[in-house]
C-alpha cells in the first residue's frame, strides 16, 4: 500500500526530532594512550606457535580489550591504564612452546620409541640431551670432523659428571667410521666422555684415531654403573702427547661398577710411559665384569694387559690374540703385563685364555 503524503511528512518531522534530540559525546580531557598504544604494537609483533595455546590466548583476550579501551574516546585515563597493565601482564605470562628436543629426529626419545641417528649431525644432537633414548638407523661416516666426546666434562667428584649420558644408544649394528679426537691436551676422549647409568649396545666404531692426554676409550673414556654390550673397536687409542701417565681401554677407558659383555678391539692401545692400556678396559677404578669378550690389537703401556690393564675385575670367557707389551721406560713402578690382565689388584681370571706374545722390557 502506497504512504499518503501526510504519512511521509509526518515520518520526516519524526526522524528530524530524534537528530535534533541527539547529544554529541566530547571525549575524556586529559587522557593520554601512547603508552597504550605502544603495548598494543608490541603484543602485536609475538608469533602464535611460539607459545603454548593457554597464555596465547590469554594475550589475545587481553589485547582486544586494550584495542577497545584505545578507541572508546569516553575511557577514563585509569581505565586506560588497567587495560595496558593487563595486557602487559599477559605478555609476561606468554610461555614458549618447548623447542623440538630430538633436533628434528625421528622418534620420541623413550625407551619404547627412541630418536633415531641417522646422520653425524644427529649423533652430534645426543650431547643435547644425555637422559634421552637412541638408535642409529643408518652407518655414520665422520670424516672431516674433530669429533667433540658427548658429556664428561663437567666433573664433581672423583668419576662423578653432571653432564654424564645416562640414556641409551643402541647402534643397531650400524658402522661408525673415521671418528677422529686430536686435541692431545684433553682428558674424557671417545664417543661418549662419560657414561653413568647408562647402557650402550650394538655400536660398531671403525677406523677410530684418538690422540689425547688423560683417559680414552672407544665406547667412553669413564663408564659408571652402566652396561656396554656387542660393541666393537678397531683403528688406534693413545693417550701420550704431553702427559704420560694415561688410561686407554679398547671399548672403556677408566670403568667403575660396570659390565662389559660381548665386545671386541682390534685397534692399537697406547696409555703413554706411565699408563694402564686394556684391550677392552683401561683401568676398573671399583669392581668391574668383562664377560665374552676378546682383544686382538697390540696394547702398550706401564701397565698392559689383553682384556684389562689393571684393577678390580672378574673376567670370565675372554681370549686375547694380540701383542701386550710394557712401555719403553725402565722404571721401579712396573707392576705389570698379562696377555689377559696387567695387574689383578682383586677379583678372577676364568675360562679365559692368550695366545697373543707378551713382552716386557
Amino acid at each position: 500500500m502506497n504512504a499518503t503524503q501526510n504519512q511521509i511528512d509526518a515520518s520526516l518531522e519524526g526522524r528530524s526530532s530524534a537528530i535534533g534530540a541527539l547529544v554529541m559525546v566530547s571525549p575524556t580531557p586529559n587522557v593520554n594512550r601512547t603508552a597504550l598504544t605502544n603495548e598494543i604494537e608490541r603484543a602485536e609483533g609475538f608469533v602464535q606457535t611460539n607459545y603454548t595455546e593457554p597464555s596465547w590466548t590469554r594475550m589475545q583476550t587481553a589485547l582486544r580489550s586494550a584495542r577497545n579501551i584505545r578507541v572508546n574516546v569516553t575511557a577514563t585515563q585509569e581505565q586506560v591504564d588497567a587495560a595496558m597493565d593487563n595486557l602487559i601482564s599477559s605478555i609476561n605470562s606468554l610461555v614458549e612452546v618447548e623447542s623440538d628436543p630430538g633436533n628434528g629426529m625421528e622418534g620420541s626419545g623413550t625407551e619404547a620409541d627412541p630418536y633415531i641417528i641417522m646422520n653425524a649431525d644427529d649423533l652430534d644432537n645426543v650431547r643435547n640431551n644425555l637422559s634421552a633414548h637412541y638408535r642409529v638407523g643408518a652407518d655414520i661416516d665422520l670424516s672431516g670432523l674433530d669429533w667433540m666426546p658427548i658429556g664428561g666434562t663437567q666433573q664433581v667428584s672423583f668419576g662423578i659428571f653432571l653432564d654424564a649420558f645416562t640414556g641409551s644408544f643402541d647402534g643397531d649394528n650400524h658402522v661408525i667410521i673415521n671418528m677422529r679426537v686430536t686435541d692431545v691436551e684433553t682428558g674424557n676422549i671417545g664417543l661418549f666422555g662419560a657414561i653413568s647409568d647408562a647402557l650402550i649396545k650394538n655400536v660398531r666404531l671403525e677406523d677410530v684415531y684418538i690422540n689425547a692426554g688423560e683417559r680414552s676409550g672407544g665406547i667412553a673414556a669413564r663408564a659408571q654403573s652402566s652396561i656396554i654390550e656387542n660393541c666393537h673397536t678397531s683403528g688406534a687409542i693413545q693417550t701420550h702427547g704431553s702427559r704420560s701417565f694415561g688410561i686407554a681401554g679398547g671399548i672403556i677407558g677408566a670403568a667403575s661398577s660396570t659390565i662389559v659383555r660381548d665386545s671386541s678391539n682390534s685397534a692399537f692401545i697406547y696409555a703413554g710411559q706411565f699408563g694402564d692400556a686394556g684391550g677392552i678396559v683401561g683401568i676398573g677404578e671399583a669392581y668391574i665384569e668383562i664377560e665374552n669378550s676378546s682383544n686382538s690389537g697390540s696394547v702398550k703401556g706401564l701397565i698392559a694387559g689383553g682384556i684389562i690393564g689393571s684393577g678390580d675385575v672378574s673376567v670370565t670367557r675372554c681370549f686375547n690374540t694380540g701383542l701386550i707389551q710394557r712401555s719403553d721406560l725402565v722404571t721401579e713402578f712396573d707392576l705389570g703385563t698379562g696377555g689377559i690382565v696387567g695387574y689383578l689388584r682383586s677379583g678372577s681370571v676364568t675360562e679365559s685364555f692368550n695366545i697373543g706374545s707378551v713382552r716386557g722390557v
